[in-house]
């Protein structure tokens, strides 16, 4: 599920908005829509990222990256030299690369940019091989300083966010 404009806007750091999973990229429209002043996406499906690159096509500010998230994030995250805000929503049916797309940011320089994962009820048993504790885990390992919140998405406390 996208996230809301409005929490977008209340967790916004800095001016770039990296996300996993483009789908129709009603995110990208809504991280741009939250003042964001750049947009990197990244779409595993090749027609997703097709039809995404046609829909931004005019706009500049955009990017749309075809190829599996933590290959294109693990190209991207040298390029970004300033906090930012991250949001991890790339994942097929039963499972989740938020585990590989974490361990990138722990060689990142930069350990304060605020991180988005959705989908934390998938992590209650839907998902085979990433659970809530790791994610946590994994964040800490990040910066043991994040604050770790729950915040609505499709339900409540859908999205685990980590902010420093």
């Amino acid at each position: 599920m996208p996230i809301e404009q409005h929490i977008l806007e209340a967790h916004k750091l800095g001016r770039l908005f990296v996300e996993t999973g483009t789908d129709k990229g009603n995110c990208v429209q809504r991280a741009l829509d939250a003042g964001f002043q750049r947009v990197v996406s990244v779409e595993l499906n090749p027609e997703l990222a097709r039809n995404a690159n046609r829909r931004f096509a005019n706009n500049l500010n955009v990017a749309i990256l075809e190829g599996s998230s933590p290959v294109v994030l693990r190209q991207v995250l040298p390029a970004i030299l300033e906090p930012c805000t991250f949001w991890l929503d790339a994942h097929p049916d039963h499972d989740s690369p938020v585990l590989q797309e974490l361990s990138l940011f722990r060689r990142h320089p930069i350990k304060t940019h605020t991180i988005l994962i959705d989908d934390r009820r998938l992590m209650q048993g839907h998902w085979k091989t990433v659970k809530e504790g790791q994610v946590i885990d994994f964040l800490k390992a990040i910066n043991p300083d994040y604050r770790i919140s729950n915040i609505p998405g499709y339900n409540p406390t859908d999205i685990i966010c980590a902010e420093a």
